[in-house]
């Protein structure tokens, strides 16, 4: 498979990736990822780039859990972990909103 250069930027970093993944797709995550940056911009009065990275990430795996365990798929964690896991994010938004 060819290898496709993807150039980044997001929250003032750029960098280039190489995948063999189809341009169109990577786009896509690309797009999608800067949606829920926007998103956790939103919701939560931060602006340190690295804070905001990592709710965002947060955010996702929250959003991919959630959607794993609608369709049944296997996870390492129970529905209460998942709420544990929303519970957990609205008390960090909540610690770094105080600390700001």
């Amino acid at each position: 498979m060819k290898n496709n250069l993807l150039n980044i930027d997001i929250l003032g970093s750029s960098f280039t990736i190489r995948s063999s993944e189809d341009p169109e797709y990577l786009e896509r995550i690309v797009w999608y990822l800067e949606n829920k940056i926007r998103e956790t911009r939103d919701k939560v009065p931060v602006t340190d780039p690295l804070k905001i990275a990592i709710l965002s990430g947060f955010f996702l795996v929250d959003e991919l859990l959630k959607e794993k365990m609608k369709k049944g798929l296997p996870y390492s964690i129970t529905a209460r972990d998942a709420d544990e896991i929303g519970k957990i994010a609205d008390n960090l938004i909540e610690l770094i909103d105080r600390n700001i």
